[in-house]
């Protein structure tokens, strides 16, 4: 007998294939599939992730209200694990929501500045008169009695 075949039952072939675990126990597939298990639900779950958090990363710019929006319809989806979230999270970050505030700041600014205005004009005119009755220049009449 050889060193080859010293280890190997007299009934087995002489040529094993590789995934056959040796005498000692050693496997090298269970540990290769092992190893390759580990690695994958690792590369799977940072996949996961990152689309799960692609909304957030496209409306980082639009704003904090709408950043803040589509985190939490993320954070739902990922939680609750109902796909609608995340879509409605992914449209909300492509579409920018109109900005409804600034005009109603603009025209509520506007109109208090013409209230301010008027009330100016009211009470220079009202001022004024008074003074006028006050004074007897004003009347017609002379200053020296």
């Amino acid at each position: 007998m050889t060193d080859a075949t010293v280890g190997l039952h007299r009934m087995a072939p002489p040529h094993l294939p590789s995934f056959i675990p040796g005498a000692d126990g050693s496997d090298g597939m269970f540990g290769t599939m092992s190893m390759l298990i580990v690695v994958g639900a690792f590369v799977a779950g940072t996949i996961y992730f990152k689309i799960h958090s692609l909304p957030e990363h496209m409306a980082a710019g639009l704003g904090r209200a709408h950043y803040q929006l589509v985190g939490i319809l993320a954070l739902l989806a990922l939680f609750t694990h109902e796909n609608i979230f995340w879509v409605a999270a992914l449209i909300l970050a492509v579409v920018q929501i109109p900005d409804l505030l600034t005009p109603i700041r603009s025209i509520a600014d506007s109109l208090d500045s013409i209230k301010r205005t008027v009330a100016h004009a009211e009470e220079a005119s009202s001022t004024v008169p008074a003074a006028a009755e006050a004074s007897p220049v004003a009347k017609g009449g002379s200053d020296h009695a």
